[in-house]
């Protein structure tokens, strides 16, 4: 699976890369902010985004609505520091949420659910993210 992190945390991702990788998955690629995360976004068209909410240019929510405006299928999972309510994570069109502190086994067991979702279920992108980039 493609995965796209998305945290302005420089000490962070290199574990989640580390974890990630360690699982059989490829991390596509690293975004700092907003906009990164959406260019990013748009030319690697990753399979799953781990995204921070708390980051620079755009925070997360917003940056998520603009994902799922073009790609109602995309796979996001917030991470973040703060224990966000599971109603306004899932509303803002997210699967769910990964508290931070991040832990291994945790990581393992929501990219084996998003697997077999995946596996399930294709979907086609419906417009493109640069339309929303001024």
């Amino acid at each position: 699976m493609k995965i796209l992190l998305v945290d302005d945390d420089k000490k962070g991702r290199p574990f989640m890369r580390e974890a990630i990788e360690k699982l059989g998955h490829i991390v596509s690629g690293e975004a700092e902010d907003g906009i990164q995360a959406l260019s990013m976004y748009e030319k690697q068209q990753p399979d799953l985004v781990f995204m921070d909410i708390d980051i620079p240019v755009m925070d997360g929510f917003d940056v998520i609505k603009l994902i799922r405006e073009v790609d109602r299928e995309a796979k996001i999972i917030v991470i973040s520091g703060t224990d966000w309510a599971p109603e306004m994570v899932r509303g803002a069109g997210a699967l769910g949420a990964l508290k931070k502190p991040l832990r291994v086994e945790k990581i393992r067991q929501l990219l084996e659910q998003v697997a077999a979702a995946l596996q399930k279920k294709s979907g086609k992108r419906r417009r493109h993210l640069t339309e929303y980039i001024p």
